[in-house]
């Protein structure tokens, strides 16, 4: 692991890509207990279910590398607690902090992708009580939720961009510290 004595500035960065992380997490086990509560909606029609188990396998995967990350964290804090014997982080693992800021990202994307899901069964849901047809209920939902536009642009890079200019600052001065030291 690549380690460089860390100025002030790339300890908060650490720790705001620590706490941006433990954030996206919980938004993200939010996500998927609300698609868990929605899986007999997802299972009335092929279509949903084939999409609904799509979304829970990446949310297994995801749960795996979350659980890497934690791990991964926790033992360089242990890490350094035990070789300083102090709380504040003294060195910087510069690799897990990339990880880190990747997986935010790809976090990010799963809980947009859930979300638009959800609210197509939410629409689902609601139409088959007003006594429309599975089929319809999923066609209707299907044209009510997607395709949307800002500008001509879907609203799906406009989010892929705001995360990515999110990370930028926050990884970029221990990139840059990190590249300076060679």
């Amino acid at each position: 692991m690549a380690e460089t004595v860390a100025t002030e500035q790339e300890k908060i960065a650490w720790y705001n890509v620590i706490g941006q992380f433990r954030q996206k997490v919980a938004e993200f086990e939010a996500m998927l207990e609300k698609l868990k509560s929605q899986k007999q909606i997802a299972a009335s029609d092929p279509e949903l279910a084939q999409e609904y188990s799509g979304l829970m396998n990446k949310a297994v995967a995801l749960q795996d590398k979350i659980r890497q990350i934690r791990d991964a964290t926790s033992d360089a804090i242990d890490w350094i607690k035990g070789v300083f014997g102090f709380d504040g982080l003294g060195i910087v693992p510069l690799i897990p902090i990339a990880v880190v800021s990747a997986s935010i990202a790809t976090i990010g994307y799963w809980i947009k992708d859930a979300y638009e899901f959800s609210k197509k069964l939410e629409k689902v849901e609601q139409l088959e009580k007003q006594g429309m047809p599975t089929r319809q209920a999923i066609d209707t939902a299907n044209r009510m939720t997607t395709g949307p536009s800002i500008f001509g642009i879907n609203p799906k890079w406009l989010v892929y961009g705001g995360i990515a200019l999110v990370m930028v600052p926050i990884v970029a001065p221990a990139i840059k510290s990190f590249l300076s030291d060679r």
